[in-house]
This record gives structure tokens, sequence and C-alpha cells, in this order.
């Protein structure tokens, strides 16, 4: 069931949504109750416009296990509930998820330069001072800390994703 549900993620990554939901069928034929599976295809069905069977398929993954922050967390979002934040437990596989091509997908695809502009302010706010010890609170791959290395004296980060903490510590940022 992992392997078919493996083969379904790195389908849908590569664009085949049919397939992918081919193959978390297939994972639940081996066992049914694969919360994993059933949480995936929902996001297909999500991403078809299929909110019906997206919001089903959900409270399918819940009945097996109702403490699926994730599954949770979705289904109030396809029901138009909005919550204060979304729950500790999503946010960490959210990202673990996201981490290997975190900086890809936001520097190479997005044009993303906040760390550049937030480098810049601070720097002209101290006048290329030293910035002294700095904690970089969410620091995901480090793109920050990249920024701001050369003028810390001590430099922290952290992140509740641990698999974006190891993409910062392959750049020896921290």
């Amino acid at each position: 069931a992992k392997a078919y549900n493996n083969l379904g993620v790195a389908i849908k990554e590569d664009g085949d949504i049919d397939e992918a939901l081919r193959l978390y069928k297939k994972a639940l034929l081996v066992c049914p109750n694969y919360t994993e599976a059933l949480t995936n295809m929902a996001l297909i069905f999500k991403d078809k416009g299929d909110t019906k069977q997206a919001i089903s398929t959900y409270h399918q993954a819940l009945r097996i296990n109702p403490h699926s922050a994730e599954a949770r967390h979705l289904l109030a979002s396809l029901k138009g509930q909005t919550p204060k934040s979304a729950p500790r437990d999503y946010v960490e596989v959210l990202f673990d998820r996201y981490a290997s091509k975190f900086d890809v997908s936001l520097v190479a695809h997005l044009d993303y330069t906040v760390p550049k502009l937030l480098k810049d302010a601070i720097i002209h706010q101290i006048q290329n001072k030293s910035l002294g010890s700095v904690l970089d609170i969410g620091c995901g791959t480090g793109l920050v800390g990249q920024e701001v290395r050369r003028y810390s004296q001590r430099l922290e980060g952290v992140d509740v994703s641990s698999k974006m903490l190891m993409q910062a510590q392959s750049k020896d940022i921290y």
C-alpha cells in the first residue's frame, strides 16, 4: 500500500493526476484503512474541482483516523471554515514534503527576493555594523540566513519542519 501511495505521489508531481488517483485506489485495495492514500485522493478530487467527493473522502479518512490534522484542516478549508492557524502537525508535514523543492520553487520559479530585501533594509538601518546574535525563527531552508550570515556574530535557525532544517544544514548556514 505504501509503495502504491508513494508512486502515486511521484506520478502526481509529474502531472498525471488520473494515474496517481488509480495508484491511490490500488493502495486502498491492499490496505483499506490507509488514511494517507485517502488524503491524497481527496487532494486530487479538490484539484479536479470535485469538492463534494473531496469532502466525502476526507470524512472517510477521519472516520479511520479522527486525529489526522491534515484531513481535519483541509476538510475545514473546503467547507469554508477558517481557523486562526493551521495545526502544527499539518504545517510540519506540509513543509517536510516541500523541503526538497522549496528553494527552486520560491527562488527560481517565483523570483522570491524577500530575504535579500529584508537583509538590505536591516543593513541600511544598522549602517553595515554587526547584527550580533540572530535567531531566524521559521528559518526553513535558510534563505534569510544565507543573506544575514556575514553580518551576524552568531546565527541560529529554528523551524517546525525537520526536513527544511536538513536542507539548511546542508548549506552550513546555522
